[in-house]
């Protein structure tokens, strides 16, 4: 089936999240399997970076602020809402404009459902939901009055589709499980990238554990870092990688520097995490929730074991211990702990587990994505 229609995706953000390339190859499945034009609507200047990458997509330009924008925490949140909300006459230039017949929104969705009525009256939206959702009183106020009125709901976990409908009530057959278009071709040849000299000790000298993802309470490094220090008590072989930046980052720097732990390094923030995660001996994921947690698919795709955390939504259903990963008890540090040494001590038996990951990995394709979704697609 070929779409070849207009698409817009609409997913203000700011700061390094997996988001970004969710939506990046949302758009590039679409254009390539479907032959759709795609205009990326780029409210702070966060696809900037992708442009020349991702030469094939138009984008509308916003504003060329986010540079100047807190990217983690509350501000950085209200700032997303904010400038969201001061978009609104130019997105609205660009509606009548171009006329959309689909958009995909992945982030903010009350903004385009709020002004649904002004789009060509046969635009299809598609709501993205991309993460597990946390609900309160005001969010199920906002989705029932609001999410409700997309024409399709779209999770990445079966737990997220159940809750949303429990939640909101709203029509089972608008709302489906489809995996994130995760791993591409790229990833592999990113791989291969050499990496920086004085970096290069940790990987090659060492036993190197490697987490990847932003420094917040979600993604809950804190319990890693713990059973790292244990581990590392038992044996000096061993350190610990840290991808990403956030706002406990100061916090996870003094709790290293407090309790003297070594071997960890906070790395900070890189463009290409692949090539530190293919160097690693096992991907490590203590997460309090992912859905559906794109490092350990991309970490499986490179052949990397992995130890993650049986959180909701996404580690809990595609995740089986001994199978294709190792599952510890979210939240015990104990747990944890056993599961690291034991893949310590038999990590040349895994090949199993590996090639498992591998092939779970190969449901998250660009391919697969476009495949599952043009099932519910209506023009």
């Amino acid at each position: 089936m070929k779409i070849n229609k207009i698409f817009f995706f609409w997913s203000p953000l700011l700061g390094h999240v997996g988001t970004i390339n969710a939506v990046l190859h949302a758009a590039k499945s679409f254009n390539k399997y479907g032959k759709s034009k795609i205009y990326i609507i780029n409210t702070f200047g966060e696809f900037d970076a992708f442009k020349k990458k991702y030469s094939e997509f138009n984008y509308i330009d916003i504003f060329k602020i986010s540079k100047f924008l807190p990217k983690t925490g509350f501000f950085s949140k209200l700032s997303i809402y904010l400038f969201s909300f001061l978009a609104l006459p130019k997105f609205f230039f660009y509606i009548s404009e171009i006329k959309p017949d689909i958009m995909v929104i992945n982030l903010v969705g009350i903004i385009p459902l709020l002004i649904k009525s002004i789009f060509p009256k046969n635009c299809f939206f598609i709501n993205s939901i991309q993460g597990f959702p946390k609900f309160n009183k005001l969010r199920i106020f906002l989705w029932k009055k609001f999410y409700s009125k997309s024409d399709l709901l779209v999770t990445m976990s079966k737990l997220s589709k159940d809750l949303i409908i429990s939640k909101i009530k709203i029509d089972p057959k608008k709302i489906v499980k489809i995996n994130n278009p995760v791993i591409v071709s790229k990833i592999k040849m990113l791989s291969l990238e050499p990496i920086e000299k004085n970096f290069d000790y940790i990987f090659k000298d060492s036993f190197c554990f490697i987490n990847v993802g932003r420094l917040t309470a979600q993604k809950n490094q804190i319990e890693l870092i713990k059973a790292f220090n244990f581990l590392y008590s038992k044996s000096k072989k061993f350190s610990l990688v840290i991808i990403g930046d956030g706002e406990l980052k100061s916090y996870y720097q003094r709790y290293i520097k407090t309790n003297n732990i070594q071997n960890i390094f906070l790395l900070g923030h890189k463009n290409n995490p692949y090539k530190y995660i293919a160097r690693s001996k096992v991907y490590v994921s203590s997460s309090l929730w992912e859905d559906p947690g794109h490092t350990l698919i991309e970490s499986a795709y490179l052949n990397i074991p992995i130890v993650s955390s049986n959180c909701d939504a996404g580690p809990k259903e595609i995740l089986k211990d001994s199978c294709n990963s190792f599952v510890y008890e979210s939240g015990d540090i104990s747990s944890l702990c056993k599961k690291l040494e034991f893949v310590t001590k038999n990590y040349e038996n895994l090949g199993q587990v590996r090639f498992n990951a591998k092939k779970l990995s190969k449901d998250f394709t660009l391919q697969s994505y476009y495949r599952d979704m043009i099932k519910y697609i209506q023009i």
